[in-house]
């Protein structure tokens, strides 16, 4: 996990290629890595083994050029693919499954202080905690946890917390307060690529 920068948020981008059906795989993909970001998550759960391998190869190109970490999201005791620097995990998914060679990186999704707790004894390097705002790229299956949650869990974990759901450059600021070392989302990122 990248050191937080002095000045602002880390940065976390997560893909969703279905927002731009027009767009080729590569054009996407060079429209994703353009976004000012610290991190890339590659985020698209319903592309078969055979397809994601040539997203990631196209991915981690762009990681390489722009310098961004790119992570991808990974069944535990799946190997690591060439090239990627870690592995996000959803929150029912346990860190203590992922088969050797660990990964450089592993995140997890988390929805309260208690599973942020959990994913830190399992070993994971961060949390994705949310939604700390109602989301904007789809309906929460649960109530927002807030700023003071999100506080409460950045000053209860020793890995960093990143806020998810309804995040954005909009609100950097407040999340910073928090002590959380950034935000994550999609619909920044879009926005971003519109730009």
């Amino acid at each position: 996990m990248p050191a937080s920068p002095k000045d602002r948020a880390i940065r976390y981008a997560i893909s969703n290629r279905k927002v731009f059906p027009e767009l080729t795989h590569r054009d996407y993909l060079r429209r994703l890595f353009a976004v000012p970001s610290d991190i890339v998550q590659l985020r698209e759960k319903d592309l078969g083994d055979e397809m994601l391998d040539q997203w990631v190869q196209l991915a981690v190109g762009e990681s390489q050029r722009r310098g961004r970490l790119l992570l991808v999201n990974s069944p535990p005791g799946e190997g690591l693919r060439e090239g990627v620097q870690g592995v996000h995990l959803t929150s029912r998914q346990g860190a203590d499954l992922w088969l050797e060679p660990r990964p450089l990186i592993l995140g997890k999704s988390v929805h309260s202080r208690q599973e942020a707790r959990q994913a830190q004894e399992e070993g994971v390097d961060y949390v994705l905690l949310g939604p700390i705002f109602a989301p904007l790229s789809k309906t929460a299956s649960v109530p927002p946890l807030g700023l003071e949650e999100l506080a409460l869990t950045a000053r209860d974990l020793r890995i960093p917390v990143l806020a998810l759901g309804g995040t954005g450059p909009w609100n950097e600021d407040e999340v910073m307060q928090t002590g959380a070392a950034g935000f994550a989302g999609i619909s920044w990122v879009h926005r971003e690529m519109l730009d």
